[in-house]
């Protein structure tokens, strides 16, 4: 119903803001690293997803459309809401996320608050097929990069060999890679920004 909201930020809360617009106040639900790259009294823009129950209406919101994307494929799962989603996105980037699904890393979803071991195979086995099928919201083009055939693949197969997870060698490597770079460019840059 609502796409987008645009407003001054009247509160903060410790997982909400009241973003207010043409004189209405909207307690908007948010995630840690939207709130922390807000403050009050500036006007943001918030891309929003309401939901609908039987009890009330619920409004949440993402500074970027690509922490939206990845909130609705998550809610798209089977016995995986809004506020588990949420809590998901609270624990963790959807680059990082989509980092996990492609690894497997059940344990790095697992040590999220409130994402069980078996919740997170869920989120694995469902998104699995999203995150590779498709390069928008949950993954980002570095994380695709790390999964293809590429420099950026090798770089993060050969630090995974130096001892680092794949998860942080992805990680690594996603931060300093960019299109042209050799393996060895991207592993030299990848170490110096480890230490």
């Amino acid at each position: 119903m609502f796409n987008f909201i645009i407003g001054k930020i009247a509160e903060k809360t410790q997982s909400s803001v009241t973003l207010s617009c043409s004189g209405i106040g909207y307690d908007i639900a948010v995630t840690p690293g939207t709130l922390f790259n807000i403050r009050e009294g500036a006007e943001v823009k918030l891309y929003t997803y309401l939901q609908v129950r039987e009890d009330g209406l619920s409004l949440f919101g993402f500074l970027t459309k690509e922490e939206k994307a990845t909130f609705l494929k998550l809610i798209s799962i089977s016995n995986v809401g809004p506020k588990l989603a949420m809590a998901v996105l609270s624990g963790i980037s959807p680059r990082d996320l989509a980092l996990c699904v492609i690894h497997s890393d059940v344990k790095i979803l697992s040590g999220i608050k409130g994402v069980g071991k078996k919740t997170a195979e869920r989120i694995i086995l469902e998104l699995k097929e999203k995150v590779s099928a498709e390069d928008d919201g949950v993954i980002g083009a570095d994380a695709g990069a790390a999964a293809g055939g590429t420099a950026q693949s090798d770089a993060v197969l050969a630090l995974a060999a130096l001892g680092f997870t794949r998860f942080e060698a992805a990680k690594l490597v996603g931060a300093v890679a960019k299109p042209g770079m050799s393996v060895e460019e991207i592993i030299t840059l990848a170490l110096k920004g480890n230490k």
